[in-house]
């Protein structure tokens, strides 16, 4: 069976540190089916604050995976950007790395910008928190 993954942006780590529960049963789903979990760097550049304010953010990332970016993915989200007609380069991160992680489920709080960027591409499926 293919190894699937979940991806997570900026919102979805939001609801998640803010005890969402609907996320976090997608979070425990993903766990138990065996997925990777992955969040971002920039993710993680979005949502830290500093300590005490990111206890839990630093638990979550205690269970996750966060990928190295590099020039192959950096200059892949760039041409993302180019194709959607759009200027977040942490949003066109986070899509570069669900479709490097693909198959992927991406939990996202800016689902437009995201299917702008997606382009339809087979097996990133793109979910709104």
């Amino acid at each position: 069976m293919e190894r699937r993954s979940l991806v997570l942006d900026s919102g979805a780590v939001i609801a998640l540190t803010r005890g969402d529960r609907a996320v976090r049963k997608v979070l425990e789903a993903a766990h138990e089916a065996g997925a990777d979990i992955i969040v971002p760097h920039a993710v993680v550049t979005q949502t830290a604050r500093g300590e005490p304010q990111d206890a839990a953010l630093r638990y979550l990332l205690s269970g996750v995976w966060v990928p190295f970016v590099g020039k192959r993915l950096a200059l892949a989200a760039g041409a993302l950007l180019a194709q959607a007609g759009l200027s977040d380069a942490a949003d066109a991160q986070v899509m570069a790395e669900a479709i490097r992680s693909g198959p992927a489920l991406l939990l996202t709080s800016d689902i437009d910008d995201m299917t702008r960027l997606g382009g339809g591409r087979p097996g990133v499926r793109i979910v709104r928190v």
